[in-house]
C-alpha cells in the first residue's frame, strides 16, 4: 500500500491594507521569464521596477491584472480582484508624465500566489 501524499494550502491574511503596484499578470510573467539561465542567480538578473514600469495596465485591454508588493511579492488577483483593479485602472485614465506605476492599497486573503481581494483602492 501507497502512503497518501496531501499537501496544505496555506491560506494567511494579509497583515492590514498591504501597498503594491498593479501589473499587466501576462506582461509581468513573460518579463518575470525573461532572463538569461546563465544569469538567473546573478545580482541584478531580475529588474523588478523595470517589470512594473514596462507593465503599466491599460484601461479596457488589461484583463488579468498582479499585484507586486512593496516587499517584491507579487500575486494574481482573483476574479473579484480582476473586475476591481479594471475599475481602478479605467478611473484612473492614461498615466500621466511621469506616471510609469499604478500605486494601490489592497487587503485580501493569500492562498499560494493568488490573493482573495478583501478590498482594493488608489493609493495617495
Amino acid at each position: 500500500m501507497k502512503p497518501l501524499l496531501g499537501f496544505l494550502l496555506c491560506v494567511v491574511p494579509l497583515a492590514g491594507a498591504s501597498r503594491g503596484y498593479l501589473v499587466d499578470a501576462g506582461c509581468f510573467q513573460a518579463e518575470e521569464k525573461n532572463v538569461n539561465p546563465d544569469d538567473i542567480n546573478l545580482p541584478g538578473a531580475h529588474d523588478v521596477g523595470f517589470e512594473i514600469r514596462a507593465c503599466y495596465p491599460r484601461a479596457n485591454k488589461t484583463k488579468k491584472f498582479m499585484v507586486v508588493l512593496s516587499s517584491g511579492e507579487f500575486f494574481a488577483l482573483d476574479a473579484a480582484g480582476d473586475a476591481e483593479a479594471s475599475r481602478v485602472v479605467s478611473a484612473a485614465g492614461r498615466p500621466k508624465k511621469g506616471q510609469d506605476r499604478l500605486a494601490v492599497n489592497i487587503s485580501g486573503t493569500v492562498a499560494g500566489k493568488t490573493i482573495h481581494v478583501d478590498s482594493l483602492s488608489p493609493a495617495r
